[in-house]
């Protein structure tokens, strides 16, 4: 029995068929809400001070001493703070 041979032309104009589409600008709405729900700043002085947690100390102060240290317990602290945001 003889199998019939796809040439990689063939391969690839089925595959553009198939999902040509997918990820087309055509095909994107944009949400007419989301302007309304998130106000867009662009002056720098609207936006409040903050200050950045130093990632080499721990939460009390503590300095990490290696890279164990900062797996084990500052990686954790950081992570639990980025999941609260």
């Amino acid at each position: 029995m003889k199998r019939p041979i796809i040439s990689l032309l063939g391969m690839t104009a089925t595959f553009l068929l198939v999902f040509g589409h997918v990820g087309s600008a055509q095909y994107y709405r944009p949400n007419p809400d989301a302007q309304k729900r998130f106000a867009i700043n662009y002056n720098e002085a609207g936006i409040p001070a903050y200050t950045l947690p130093d990632p080499l100390a721990t939460d009390v102060g503590k300095p990490v001493s290696g890279a164990k240290m900062w797996w084990e317990e500052r990686r954790l602290f950081i992570s639990a703070q980025a999941d609260t945001m």
